[in-house]
């Protein structure tokens, strides 16, 4: 980790893992490696019988080395953890490790967060899930996948029980208790930093899910659609508490008042000044 190893160093170092027998973790993180020393670590992986974690995260390596370490995963049967995070992977990439998982019977965990898959890559990944029967975590957050992207992660997850953690914006979702697969009553989820992407997933597990009560979504960014889709998943729900406004309710000798918290951030981030009277309306 950190020790900027380049190409040069990748080369060497999977010329090693060809006859490595002992090492079982090897973590290049932030080596500025690039695509070649990418596809010379994937060639090392198809020959390697040891090796169960790879963190070869934050270096430059694009759809050319996200393609070869793809081509690693549909022979290796021993690789349990894998992260490709922070780096140039696009909807190539992606699609071609999503094949991958297709075929894949033992990685567990896998991270392209931070990468530019896109809703292309999302949708491909969503396709994977629905065949993939080991894949416990999955780390895609941060990849601009889109109301197309999200709807197919969400579509994905119908058909497959085994994915545990999902994160797609800087949170993961604890998909059991979401499902009632893993009962709870409750869940808070405020101040979480979900997006529109998470909230679209959280409608569609938690639509099916008789068992939980309340859940609390305030203090993210959901977006109105993302809103509006969990309320859509609860609605008609008896007893069913939802919070999920950013609204701070204050009492006073003239009634009720709602004061949305938007106003005092959009105001503060401006240096507006604005009286406390602007922003209080009855409700």
């Amino acid at each position: 980790q950190d020790n900027y190893i380049r190409n040069e160093g990748a080369v060497a170092l999977a010329s090693a893992l060809r006859v490595n027998l002992v090492l079982k973790t090897l973590n290049l993180y932030r080596n500025n490696i690039r695509d070649e020393g990418a596809a010379a670590i994937a060639g090392a992986l198809r020959v390697n019988g040891v090796l169960t974690e790879l963190d070869i995260g934050r270096n430059q390596i694009g759809d050319e080395g996200a393609t070869a370490i793809a081509e690693a995963l549909r022979g290796n049967a021993v690789l349990t953890s894998l992260d490709v995070g922070v780096n140039n992977v696009g909807p190539t990439g992606a699609t071609v490790i999503a094949e991958a998982l297709r075929v894949n019977a033992v990685l567990t965990s896998i991270s392209l967060s931070r990468n530019e898959i896109g809703s292309e890559g999302a949708v491909a990944i969503a396709e994977a899930l629905r065949d993939n029967a080991v894949l416990k975590i999955l780390d895609i957050g941060f990849n601009k996948l889109g109301p197309k992207g999200a709807a197919a992660i969400a579509e994905g997850l119908r058909g497959n029980g085994v994915l545990t953690k999902l994160n797609l914006d800087g949170h993961a979702l604890e998909l059991p208790k979401l499902r009632g697969t893993d009962p709870v009553a409750s869940l808070d989820l405020s101040g979480k930093h979900l997006g529109p992407a998470s909230a679209v997933v959280i409608a569609s597990l938690i639509e099916g899910n008789a068992v939980l009560k309340s859940i609390d979504l305030r203090v993210n960014n959901l977006g109105d659609e993302g809103e509006k889709a969990i309320r859509d998943a609860v609605s008609g729900r008896e007893g069913f508490k939802l919070k999920m406004e950013w609204a701070l309710r204050a009492e006073s000798a003239r009634g009720a008042y709602v004061h949305d918290i938007r106003v005092l951030r959009s105001a503060s981030a401006s240096g507006r000044l604005i009286s406390l009277k602007s922003i209080f309306e009855p409700k």
